[in-house]
């Protein structure tokens, strides 16, 4: 089987991210085969296809999925940009991918009250993630097609 990480199955950057969102132990200590069960990611004794999409390895997905491409473009003119991020990885592995590179240059302001200072960041962490898996969520997989995210000065697309 061409998926996914400890025992061959689940990637690298899945388990990463697993570890990353503090899966719960029971979850992290099951085999590959066990996880993706545990997950309800397979039928009749194989792997469904979301199974390579949210833990596949980069050649399972390219071969289940040949047009299933993502970019994560930082613009600095309507033409041009500073950063550019391609992937074909699992969608948990290209959102955390697209956040941290987001994240980077995501401005923080501060407000006093007090003793204290309250950070802010313009783009929160949890409303970036939403709009993000939304974007691979309602996309059609039958059809190959890009999933593209642009970010310049004061705004940020989702393609």
């Amino acid at each position: 089987m061409l998926f996914f990480h400890k025992d061959g199955l689940i990637s690298y950057w899945c388990f990463k991210f697993l570890l990353r969102e503090h899966a719960p132990n029971e979850l992290l200590q099951l085999s590959d085969s066990d996880l993706i069960s545990a997950l309800g990611l397979i039928r009749n004794g194989k792997p469904v296809r979301a199974a390579f999409l949210l833990a596949g390895k980069e050649s399972s997905i390219k071969q289940h999925f040949p047009g299933y491409v993502w970019t994560f473009l930082k613009m600095i003119s309507d033409t041009e940009y500073s950063d550019r991020i391609d992937g074909n990885t699992a969608i948990p592995v290209a959102v955390m991918k697209i956040i941290d590179r987001i994240m980077a240059d995501n401005p923080i302001t501060t407000v006093k009250q007090g003793l204290f200072h309250f950070e802010y960041r313009t783009y929160p962490k949890i409303a970036l993630r939403e709009a993000i898996m939304n974007a691979f969520c309602h996309s059609d997989y039958r059809i190959p097609k890009w999933i593209g995210y642009k970010e310049n000065l004061n705004n940020l697309f989702l393609i």
